[in-house]
């Protein structure tokens, strides 16, 4: 357990002061409550623009390509979904989500993307366990985000320092 902050076993995470940080934050929330509901091939990519911004992919894990994390260039677009805090609380381009919760927010995301969650709905504990690690370490003030063609991903604090590494998700 070396490579677990002490921090994440002797604190509760605080409240991110910034709502872009929270809605990203709740927005993972919201993926992990679909893996819980069945649909474990709902796969993420989190990248992080020169300005600064976050934009997070979503797509079924059949599309997945050698990396484990990204969706290979056959992926239609009709299951290839984006999310900026650019956007602010207009998810997807066809959720409202002003002040939903991130269960409200995942019955919202099921009717919005009814394909992407038909091709999504399979069995993958080992994603599934990458994804629930890797959102609690998010919980403590870390985002992931990646590049083209690296073996790792890259968890930036809230400052957009970087801090350290976290592995890539397992291949389906």
């Amino acid at each position: 357990m070396s490579d677990i902050p002490d921090e994440m076993l002797s604190k509760p995470p605080k409240v991110f002061a910034k709502p872009e940080h929270r809605r990203a934050l709740r927005l993972m929330r919201m993926i992990s409550i679909l893996h819980g509901k069945g649909f474990h091939g709902l796969r993420f990519v989190p990248r992080l623009t020169g300005a600064g911004a976050y934009r997070f992919y979503l797509f079924p894990g059949c599309y997945v390509d050698n990396s484990g994390l990204f969706y290979d260039g056959d992926t239609p677009h009709e299951v290839l979904v984006s999310h900026s805090n650019t956007g602010g609380e207009h998810y997807f381009g066809k959720i409202e989500g002003n002040g939903l919760s991130a269960h409200k927010l995942a019955i919202r995301f099921i009717d919005a993307f009814p394909e992407l969650m038909k091709q999504s709905k399979f069995t993958d504990y080992a994603y599934v366990g990458w994804f629930s690690t890797l959102l609690a370490r998010c919980e403590y003030g870390v985002f992931p985000m990646v590049s083209d063609g690296g073996d790792t991903i890259d968890m930036i604090t809230l400052d957009h320092k970087n801090s350290g590494v976290f592995p890539m998700p397992p291949r389906v």
